[in-house]
């Protein structure tokens, strides 16, 4: 077997994960994210499992464990095995349930199910690991035994690609602007908020599935992207039925990083968020205006500085965390990110899949750690699937979005409502960090206080603040917006202002 010296040592010694740093420190765990692929044929465990031995000698940053230590995660090479549970549901990642993995793999009969965990990779990093099982299941399911050998000789031939550029983190440095004005008109700053959000219940899923030709010739007549096109076909379903919309409808986009920032390569979590407006001005023009419009908006917000900000700001907020030396201190701090629900939706395409057609019938994408309404797009086989999940009970959206594309001719097949969760993580059990004392976190405090007032005048105000408040970890938070430290109020009640600041937190952590 090839291996790459640098990958091996630097996953030995421990990889910080920097980037997938909001997504570790959850009170409860962070739901796994899921590719649920349906296959044509049941699926054979054990060439299943020669598929992902292989996988993972290509790609070792995904067999790894997460060990913690003063509050920090590191990423290392996991020395027991990543296998396919032969079960019908999914496997909590990160503990003893499997092994310490951060990906989880469950089969039974013609489905095939891939769990990972937002700390380590993004959507992207995990369909390149997908494509590459698949493809490997592939050459094994077409082979006879005697040929297992040389096969596996050749997949291990492709360690050979290894490059420690895999393991570039997104996060580990600022970056430079090229001073290009980061305002960029017709956004909307505050979106519609569905009703419905404030009665939050069990998670909720419904399949769509529509042939991508007819789709796509819809999308060519207007000269829209499959996803612009799909939040202009859900945009306007909300605002048909939202009578009482005074508001913009905002769709929310991840959108992949890496070419833009200069890491091509990896596979940790590399996406910003982008929004795109449906208002009164959206009402009254075409589709292919909308569309236009809406490549204008969305190629600003692919900038390299916009991008480069937002990154910025996320080192800013991990430094911050970098002032406590405890798993709990962190999670007291990130807590802000538990319950958080963007203005109006949020929308993921991931693009089409590469896999083998005679062994793939459709790939789904969903999971339970985001709130609110949530469509996430896949391509595979001729066919685009939406799974459109809600964390409330209602129809009235995925009916709201079935009237445009019968308006716009396009046939779909809807399943029933399926209720459902992906399980929370198990990183509680490796947590090894004790909690930090009063006496530290007003250390802490006073430390980032004196940082603040030596960053600039205004800074003092919040600083002075910040001081006079009750040491309670909670007290600071973080302002993307900005891309400052603030505090709340102390003449105002904490509990309040908390809320507030959930109700209108930054869209940069949802991916």
């Amino acid at each position: 077997m090839t291996e790459n010296k640098n990958v091996e040592t630097i996953l030995k010694n421990g990889d910080k994960a920097l980037s997938g740093m909001p997504y570790l420190y959850r009170s409860k765990g962070l739901p796994s994210e899921v590719y649920d692929v349906r296959m044509r044929e049941d699926i054979n465990g054990e060439l299943l499992n020669l598929a992902i031995a292989d996988t993972v000698i290509r790609y070792p940053y995904f067999g790894v464990r997460f060990i913690e230590k003063d509050g920090d995660f590191y990423a290392v090479r996991n020395e027991m095995k990543l296998e396919a549970h032969h079960k019908d549901g999914f496997i909590p990642l990160g503990g003893h349930s499997n092994n310490y993995h951060l990906m989880g793999v469950t089969y039974w009969e013609k489905s095939l199910k891939l769990s990972f965990h937002h700390g380590l990779t993004d959507g992207r990093g995990a369909k390149t690991f997908l494509e590459t099982l698949l493809r490997f299941y592939s050459d094994y399911k077409n082979a006879d035994m005697v040929e297992y050998e040389q096969i596996r000789e050749e997949h291990h031939l492709l360690a050979s690609e290894l490059s420690v550029a895999e393991l570039t983190d997104p996060c580990e440095k600022k970056y430079e602007l090229n001073g290009k004005s980061m305002k960029i008109e017709g956004l909307s700053d505050k979106g519609y908020k569905l009703p419905e959000t404030k009665n939050k219940d069990d998670h909720r899923r419904y399949e769509i599935s529509f042939s991508q030709k007819q789709f796509m010739d819809a999308c060519k007549s207007i000269v829209a992207s499959p996803i612009t096109y799909l939040s202009i076909l859900m945009s306007r379903g909300i605002k048909e039925i939202s009578l009482d919309c005074d508001k913009t409808i905002v769709s929310n986009f991840p959108m992949d990083a890496r070419h833009i920032l200069g890491c091509d390569d990896t596979f940790k979590n590399c996406v910003k968020s982008m929004t795109l407006p449906y208002g009164r001005e959206e009402e009254n023009l075409s589709d292919s205006e909308i569309a236009a419009k809406y490549k204008r908006l969305l190629n600003a917000q692919k900038e390299h500085d916009h991008c480069a900000k937002e990154f910025n700001n996320i080192n800013m907020l991990l430094s911050v965390i970098g002032h406590f030396h405890s798993f709990a201190g962190r999670q007291k701090l990130l807590g802000f990110m538990e319950n958080l629900a963007l203005d109006t939706y949020l929308i993921s395409y991931i693009g089409q899949f590469d896999m083998p057609g005679e062994l793939v019938d459709e790939v789904h994408l969903y999971s339970n750690c985001s709130s609110g309404l949530v469509l996430n797009m896949t391509c595979q086989s001729g066919k685009f699937i939406i799974d459109l999940t809600q964390d409330f009970s209602t129809d009235k959206y995925v009916n709201a979005l079935r009237k445009q594309f019968e308006k716009a001719g396009i046939d779909l097949v809807v399943s029933d409502e399926i209720i459902f969760e992906t399980p929370f993580d198990e990183l509680s059990e490796i947590i090894t960090s004790p909690a930090d004392t009063g006496e530290q976190v007003r250390d802490m405090l006073d430390k980032f206080v004196a940082a603040a007032k030596a960053t600039s005048e205004a800074a003092k105000e919040r600083a002075e603040a910040a001081k006079n408040m009750s040491p309670q970890i909670t007290a600071l938070y973080y302002d993307a917006a900005s891309g400052t430290m603030k505090s709340f109020d102390p003449t105002k009640n904490t509990q309040e202002e908390m809320q507030k600041l959930v109700e209108n937190a930054p869209s940069l952590f949802i991916s």
